[in-house]
């Protein structure tokens, strides 16, 4: 389920704070419905953003202009 792929990238988060984890962290609470988080990881992972070539953060803008 959604909430348990949740549970693991949460524990990647905390090994390793790159782009890739955290915009992951922002789409699954994204899509699980928890708003705050969700835009609490979509402002994280565009900062990582700038770390990364050519990193895509349309999904998390997207994010971030949800209610």
């Amino acid at each position: 389920s959604l909430e348990k792929a949740t549970i693991w990238a949460e524990k990647i988060v905390m090994m390793q704070d790159t782009f890739e984890a955290t915009s992951l962290m922002a789409q699954l609470y994204h899509k699980i419905g928890k708003t705050k988080e969700a835009k609490m990881f979509a402002d994280i992972a565009i900062v990582r953003a700038k770390e990364v070539k050519n990193a895509d953060i349309s999904e998390l803008q997207n994010i971030l202009k949800n209610k």
